[in-house]
């Protein structure tokens, strides 16, 4: 009979060879994890970490620009508040004031309306010569009427410059499913509910922009956002009842609830495009995802980035050890700066509001200033990194720009016949059959 401790060592060595098989490693191979956390780390390791670590930087810059645009707004409006209380301006000449700075607020893309609300509430508030209630009337009534202008300059001037460039609309992907969905449903004549959600609770500049570069009616996306005076109601008395502020303790719980009530219709209201959006899709799938003709450029656009990059994609291996890790060390810094910004905003920032005192402000940087000593050390941080993205750039650049220029001349030979044939498979097309069964 075979010994006990033999019996058992075979049976562990035929477990271990099993489970070395399961996880993709050979048998006999030691290993340091289990074989289920080694089969991971190995499809890790084959992910396109060049592409993970771009979209870091770009994520984290579009967060950094939404945490600190805001605040330096405040500082401006602020000062801005306290120059035309102290200037003896009349009251008409301050609402028209107001309105032009709303209007330059509303065109710049990081600026949230709530703000140019709040500061319209306590502008012209402060400002009344009727009292109080009336200047919160004219605040609501300024602040809908300014959003309503700014989303038409939005949606013509600078939504209809931006859409006749096809580079802008294969970049934003207008011929994609999703955004032809969202402009399904903006298209539909008159009030709906996705169509009041979408205008009137997505983000406000690029919500017009798109409008303009889908060429959509100008008159039914201002109709669309006429219910946008329920959003502006709160906020715009959350900031004329900052006014009040230390007067008593009523007026700064109204304020307050008031914010609340604006964040909560806001989600509302993207709850509501969401769900707009997916009714689109499961009503009109085959409709949503045919191949539009018009559409042909911006498909030829997509299919030579995809051969560009098919061909010149710089795997991870054959990027140089020093250049792939000061790349990396780039992203991993933004994302800590990401992380100190959102859990820790308030010890590299003091608090400024816009119904702060500019008075209160006595420099930007410091204790008694917009940025702590810890604000300044992150900021300087983040900006110095962002050589670490530009030498990887010039890297790749050098390395592929001369192969790049002949393969690009090449598909430039190759243009017209692939659009003949993709216009042809294009009004040829019929719905697969899965696509007609989701319909059903």
């Amino acid at each position: 009979a075979a010994h006990p401790a033999a019996e058992a060592e075979a049976k562990a060595e035929a477990t271990a060879e099993e489970a070395g098989q399961a996880g993709g490693v050979v048998a006999g191979e030691r290993l340091w994890v289990t074989p289920w956390v080694h089969q991971i780390l190995i499809e890790v390791r084959g992910w396109n970490w060049l592409s993970i670590i771009c979209k870091c930087y770009i994520e984290c810059g579009i967060f950094f620009a939404y945490s600190v645009c805001p605040l330096l707004l405040n500082v401006a409006l602020s000062w801005f508040n306290t120059w035309l209380q102290e200037s003896g301006l009349t009251f008409e000449i301050v609402l028209v004031t107001t309105f032009l700075v709303g209007v330059v607020a509303f065109l710049l893309p990081p600026v949230p309306g709530l703000t140019v609300y709040i500061f319209g509430g306590l502008v012209i508030v402060g400002s009344c010569p009727y009292g109080f209630w009336w200047g919160a009337f004219i605040n609501i009534l300024l602040g809908w009427v300014l959003k309503l202008f700014a989303c038409a300059v939005q949606q013509v001037c600078i939504g209809g410059l931006l859409g006749r460039s096809s580079w802008v609309r294969q970049t934003i992907g207008v011929h994609k499913v999703a955004i032809r969905c969202v402009e399904a449903e903006l298209r539909r004549p008159g009030l709906t509910w996705g169509k009041v959600a979408i205008l009137c609770g997505g983000p406000d500049w690029p919500t017009s922009v798109l409008a303009g570069m889908l060429k959509l009616s100008l008159w039914q996306c201002e109709l669309g956002t006429l219910p946008i005076i329920f959003f502006v109601v709160p906020c715009s008395l959350s900031g004329s009842f900052y006014t009040k502020k230390g007067t008593s303790v009523v007026w700064n719980r109204s304020a307050n609830l008031m914010i609340v009530a604006s964040l909560a219709i806001n989600l509302l209201l993207w709850a509501l495009a969401a769900w707009a959006m997916q009714q689109q899709l499961d009503k009109n799938f085959v409709e949503l995802t045919r191949p539009l003709p018009q559409n042909v450029d911006l498909e030829w656009m997509d299919y030579r980035a995809a051969e560009l990059d098919k061909e010149f994609s710089v795997p991870w291996s054959r990027v140089p050890m020093i250049v792939r890790s000061l790349y990396a060390l780039g992203a991993f810094t933004h994302i800590v700066v990401g992380h100190s910004l959102w859990w820790g905003y308030y010890s590299l920032f003091n608090h400024f509001e816009v119904s702060s005192d500019i008075e209160t402000l006595k420099s930007w940087f410091g204790d008694e200033g917009i940025v702590t000593r810890s604000g300044v050390l992150v900021l300087s941080v983040y900006l110095i990194t962002w050589t670490l993205y530009v030498q990887f750039f010039l890297w790749v650049h050098c390395k592929t720009w001369r192969p790049r220029r002949r393969k690009e001349k090449d598909l430039a030979l190759r243009e017209d016949v692939w659009k003949q044939e993709w216009l042809q498979n294009a009004r040829s097309w019929v719905p697969p059959e899965e696509h007609r069964t989701f319909c059903a």
